[in-house]
């Protein structure tokens, strides 16, 4: 995705009309076709073990799939054929360790450590075409014996609107930080999770002068209903 890409960037405006490109190498995309539309996915392969967090992206932070995923469905028509539905976002384990005694303990094993883990797009047909039986072994959700999906974990499953909704909140979130780094507000108030403090693998430790036990900023802990709350003024 880029402007020597085959697919166009995403470009945003500021308030006072500069232009903000967001350009990216998506590892993988998966189509499916039916009913007039293309439904896609976008695959990022991961060898450290990533976990999508809903309230991580809303924040600010791993924000990449989300912008690839409505970077093609707005400007990925030409290439992949349209209309174009977002499908979700799933991280892909790429080296998992692999044990296991017997042929069955084998296959047990690969089957949980590559299963993907991300947002999808909350609708049975697109999710059987992910997984037929719905079985749950490589999505993060599992079909009910009632029909209905069911993920095992919070905010994994979005509506349209909902991906709209999150599409509006990332622009805003991407127009804020080109916003700040054209005004030159680039203090060094980093935001963290649970499982790192990014400055860890910055190559930039002797421009801003961090150093641990800083003042710093945290990811929220939010409920899956404060989550809807910050989405509803999205949502048209």
């Amino acid at each position: 995705i880029g402007q020597d890409g085959p697919v166009a960037p995403m470009e945003l405006k500021t308030l006072d009309g500069r232009s903000v490109l967001v350009e990216g190498k998506v590892d993988r995309v998966d189509l499916m076709k039916k009913h007039g539309n293309t439904y896609f996915r976008v695959i990022d392969y991961k060898t450290g073990g990533n976990t999508f967090s809903l309230e991580e992206v809303l924040s600010g932070l791993n924000m990449q799939m989300m912008i690839y995923l409505f970077s093609l469905s707005q400007q990925g028509a030409e290439r992949y054929g349209g209309p174009l539905v977002p499908a979700g976002v799933l991280y892909f384990p790429a080296t998992p360790a692999v044990k296991g005694k017997t042929e069955a303990e084998l296959k047990e094993t690969l089957l949980r450590q590559f299963r993907m883990n991300g947002l999808l797009l909350d609708d049975p047909e697109v999710l059987r075409g992910m997984e037929p039986g719905g079985n749950g072994l490589f999505i993060p959700v599992k079909q009910m014996s009632g029909g209905d999906f069911k993920s095992d974990a919070a905010a994994t499953l979005a509506s349209l609107a909902r991906m709209g909704a999150l599409r509006r909140h990332i622009e805003k979130l991407l127009l804020n930080m080109a916003s700040s780094l054209y005004d030159g507000r680039i203090a060094a108030f980093p935001l963290t999770t649970p499982k790192q403090l990014p400055c860890t693998h910055c190559d930039y430790p002797s421009v801003c002068r961090y150093r641990e036990g800083m003042p710093c900023r945290t990811v929220p802990k939010r409920t899956e209903a404060e989550l809807d709350e910050l989405l509803a003024d999205e949502e048209v």
